[in-house]
């Protein structure tokens, strides 16, 4: 690794030989920093790059303008190939580190992204809880973009249940994924899906109670919001057929 460009190769490599099969760009940056990625040029970038490599430690602010340049290069990538870009937003894991005062900027940084990057979708995951109301705002007003309520049903059942609700009566439903395990075991799938389907139950109740929708219209999203939403936007049938053919080449 001899410099920037380089670098920039080995992005491409990556994104030639996973991306036939990849079903998702993702980013759990929002852990360290703000979304608020600004343009920043190669020529920019490089000697920041060069200065990485040199085993340098950079200050906060280089060090993000050179993150923003390679993630809107990633960003970049997956928009020509189609990819939908997840990124974390909303509540952290773990106990006494949480930034909420960042975290509150996730939805507005994000604002910036969709506009620059209309041809990429960008799945924001977890509601954004506990600042979900900006999530259906943003899914109203922008065609790219999407909300995955992965981990949020155990993180706050009640509140999803609220958003779920508020969603279907102001953004459209497709572009709500109602369920994601998030997990690194597959035991706790179980238990999460029987409280999404309990919560999803309950928000579309409410509804038909309060006559926002009848109780066939409620019944006929169930399968689009617990799955097919998920399986068009990550075309996950293309990304089956492709796995057993394609081939993974050491990279240059």
């Amino acid at each position: 690794m001899r410099d920037l460009a380089d670098w920039h190769g080995v992005i491409d490599w990556a994104f030639e030989t996973y991306g036939p099969r990849a079903l998702a760009l993702k980013s759990a940056a929002a852990y360290a920093r703000r979304l608020d990625y600004a343009p920043v040029a190669a020529e920019a970038a490089a000697p920041l790059f060069a200065r990485h490599l040199a085993g340098e430690t950079p200050q906060p602010r280089l060090r993000n303008a050179l993150e923003d340049h390679l993630f809107r290069v990633c960003l970049a990538r997956a928009q020509a190939r189609g990819l939908p870009v997840k990124l974390h937003c909303g509540y952290h894991a773990g106990t006494g580190g949480m930034p909420l005062s960042r975290v509150k900027e996730n939805a507005p940084d994000v604002c910036g992204l969709l506009r620059e990057f209309p041809e990429a979708r960008f799945v924001l995951m977890h509601a954004g809880y506990p600042c979900q109301d900006q999530y259906i705002a943003l899914a109203k007003h922008y065609p790219n973009a999407y909300v995955d309520l992965c981990w949020a049903w155990i993180v706050s059942p009640a509140a999803t249940v609220r958003f779920v609700r508020e969603f279907l009566c102001a953004a459209p439903a497709s572009k709500l994924l109602c369920f994601g395990g998030d997990y690194a075991t597959v035991e706790n799938v179980a238990g999460h899906a029987a409280v999404a389907r309990r919560g999803l139950a309950l928000a579309l109740r409410g509804l038909v109670d309060e006559r926002w929708m009848d109780e066939g219209s409620a019944l006929a999203l169930v399968p689009r919001l617990m799955g097919d939403n998920a399986r068009e936007l990550l075309r996950l049938d293309r990304a089956r057929r492709l796995a057993g053919r394609a081939t993974v080449p050491a990279p240059v």
